[in-house]
């Protein structure tokens, strides 16, 4: 009996993965379609010619002369700056003369996103607070940052002495102690503009957190949530301590990195912030792959209901913005770290196809945090640089829109829009994730009514 009960797992587990790959490709083909045909021949078919922000080119992106193949990196990248973009009212309130604002960008590892999304915000002149899991990624990461950074400065001398500071701390997103104290420190940073949620793994084997919580759930919804609300806590909690006016706040803007692979997830109470008794338990009953759809639509219905309460709040409305981004198909450690099988195929060359460098991506995260064209954007979806709120805008108010073909990931578009656009579940992520903060005394629920 035992014998069967293990093939039967097997069977279930290899019917799960091949469904996880099947739903790869097509999300990367519809990615690749709007990467090639739509926003990205803007610029990387036509680099030589000049930047325009109407057109849809990006504060930083890669110039003329730079490769742009999946193994491009840090090392034979060729950037262009497009200074004139940036929006300076992210400088204002700055004391000293100089001076540049902060960002926070999790997940700085070498050779994902959040590296090069830390790394083209130095080179724009703003200081990074970058989180790494551990101490030993945290020094790796300190010695690439200034390796990288000098590399550009040699290329461009006009970037000497405009490029900002880098900061990299050991946090365990998955830890909420972690996060607390991380938070703590950072939130003494007036300079602080900027926060970028873009740490996680995808697909890994099952791991507990700290707390007891799945570890792709603890990583991508819990602690990033609770770093954004402690935040926004010390935030509100300064501005009315000081009696200080609106218009004095500066600009804050948050980014959300979700996933297209979130349009098969519905998360329920069983799947969200359920403490498992042992790691035994959670091997025998999680699923890796449903586990990391069900992280991401959390995570998105959270930075929908985010942006709500900011768009509705006295003192945040005028500014503060919460947006979501799935970057596309990225070729970094990713893959490797999720300890699938088949790394040969998944990783190789063939499926590099399918797939681009963290480099590009990076560039679209970038240009939602400090472009003027963003200035005003709250609460949208882009998908890489394309804005998907103008495809979904009427489905939010009219549900029988979300369903059919064309809201599968056959086709661009918000993933899963039953359930990310749904008034009702935004609402029931927000107040499960709030109150079970404040159950850990971890926030102070009365500040952040969404009703």
């Amino acid at each position: 009996m035992c014998h069967l009960h293990d093939i039967l797992c097997r069977v279930s587990w290899a019917w799960e993965f091949f469904l996880f790959l099947l739903r790869s490709v097509l999300i990367a083909i519809a990615d690749h379609y709007i990467m090639y045909i739509r926003t990205g021949r803007v610029w990387l078919g036509k680099r030589n010619r000049a930047p325009s922000l109407m057109r849809g080119d990006l504060v930083m992106q890669l110039a003329a002369s730079s490769p742009r193949h999946s193994t491009v990196n840090e090392k034979t990248i060729f950037l262009q700056l497009n200074r004139s973009f940036i929006d300076r009212r992210l400088w204002a309130g700055l004391n000293e003369v100089g001076a540049g604002p902060s960002a926070i960008v999790t997940g700085v590892s070498y050779g994902g996103i959040g590296f090069y999304t830390a790394l083209n915000l130095l080179l724009s002149g703003v200081n990074v607070h970058g989180v790494a899991r551990n101490g030993r990624q945290a020094e790796r990461a300190r010695y690439l940052f200034a390796s990288a950074v000098d590399r550009q400065l040699m290329l461009h001398k006009e970037w000497n002495g405009r490029v900002g500071r880098m900061f990299v701390h050991a946090c365990d997103m998955s830890d909420m102690a972690a996060v607390c104290n991380f938070s703590d420190a950072v939130a003494a940073d007036p300079a602080l503009r900027i926060i970028i949620c873009n740490a996680g793994p995808m697909c890994s084997p099952p791991r507990l957190s700290q707390q007891h919580l799945e570890e792709q759930f603890a990583t991508h919804h819990v602690g990033h949530s609770l770093l954004m609300l402690r935040l926004l806590q010390s935030r509100l909690q300064s501005s009315r301590s000081q009696s200080m006016a609106v218009t004095l706040l500066p600009p804050w803007r948050m980014v959300v990195l979700t996933s297209a692979a979130a349009a098969t997830a519905n998360p329920t109470a069983a799947s969200t912030f359920h403490e498992w008794s042992s790691q035994e338990e959670l091997e025998h009953y999680f699923s890796r792959f449903d586990g990391y759809s069900n992280a991401k639509m959390s995570e998105l219905l959270f930075a929908f209901s985010l942006a709500r309460f900011v768009e509705r709040h006295r003192i945040l409305a005028a500014t503060c913005t919460v947006n979501a981004l799935h970057p596309g198909p990225i070729r970094s450690r990713i893959i490797p770290n999720s300890q699938l099988p088949l790394q040969w195929l998944l990783d190789g060359e063939a499926a590099a196809l399918l797939r681009m460098t963290p480099v590009i991506a990076s560039m679209y995260v970038v240009d939602l945090a400090i472009s003027r064209r963003h200035e005003h954007s709250n609460g949208h979806f882009f998908r890489m640089g394309e804005d998907q709120t103008i495809y979904y805008r009427d489905m939010v108010n009219d549900a029988r829109q979300r369903s059919g073909l064309k809201n599968t990931t056959l086709f661009p578009g918000i993933p899963g829009p039953a359930v990310s656009l749904s008034h009702a579940k935004q609402q029931w992520m927000w107040t499960e994730t709030v109150d079970y903060f404040a159950t850990k005394e971890l926030i102070d629920a009365r500040l952040f009514s969404l009703s």
